[in-house]
């Protein structure tokens, strides 16, 4: 990873992070978009559309009803992908590394979330405290996003320095050399996991309609073994037995 692209990376974790709820909601937020961008930025769009992808469909069912707390699959992506890329070819152990990088730091950013919130409502309660004006106000506004997009860079670049140490400590060289499964199987299996999240946001969906879906989740999963397969298939080199 070069200066400039981890840069580059910081400012798209950042932008991730602030797209969250922040400020312009504008999708970046989407670990797919968020790793698919990640991708473009290493050299490879469609091995980062993949593991965002895989991360998208596992937190699929989580959603930030009342005060639970979520995790950030879509700036925990940026780190995930430069996981999966941080060697020449990206093979199944350093995809199946870069999401479960992914799945740990997403929860990290969810965390964090609550502690930057705290922070927010200190702000707001001291421009309350000097009298509540409009320009207090409007102050403690843009010092909670600066503090969100603070967040953000060291979010991203503390997961960005992680994947450097476990790569410098050969921690990654040795995790990808011994995963047991060829790339194609490693997608498709990864594939398949990620359906449970939207197998689970199916459900709430049925359970909120009053009518239980109990055959929702089979076909789902079935509909997740076919697509993996078919990515399998479709990725797997000519003449290659699987």
């Amino acid at each position: 990873m070069t200066p400039t692209e981890w840069i580059l990376l910081v400012g798209l974790g950042t932008w991730a992070t602030l797209d969250v709820t922040a400020f312009g909601q504008f999708m970046v937020s989407r670990a797919f978009v968020s790793g698919t961008l990640a991708g473009a930025v290493l050299g490879d769009p469609v091995t980062g559309a993949i593991v965002g992808g895989i991360l998208e469909l596992l937190f699929l069912g989580n959603l930030a009803v009342g005060g639970v707390v979520v995790p950030e699959p879509g700036p925990a992506a940026v780190p995930a992908v430069a996981v999966a890329l941080s060697a020449p070819d990206a093979t199944g152990g350093l995809i199946a590394l870069g999401v479960a990088l992914g799945i740990v730091w997403a929860w990290v950013g969810g965390r964090s979330t609550v502690q930057q919130r705290r922070l927010n409502d200190r702000v707001t309660t001291r421009a309350w405290a000097r009298g509540g004006g409009e320009g207090e106000l409007a102050r403690a506004q843009f010092t909670a996003l600066g503090l969100e997009g603070l967040r953000g860079i060291a979010l991203t670049a503390i997961g960005l320095g992680v994947v450097t140490l476990a790569g410098i400590g050969g921690i990654i060289e040795f995790a990808g050399a011994r995963w047991p499964l060829p790339t194609p199987e490693t997608i498709a299996l990864l594939v398949l996991a990620g359906l449970l999240g939207l197998g689970s946001l199916s459900g709430m969906a049925a359970s909120r309609s009053g009518r239980p879906d109990t055959h929702r989740p089979l076909i789902l999963l079935g509909a997740g073994l076919l697509v993996g397969v078919a990515l399998a298939l479709a990725i797997t080199p000519a003449g290659t037995a699987s």
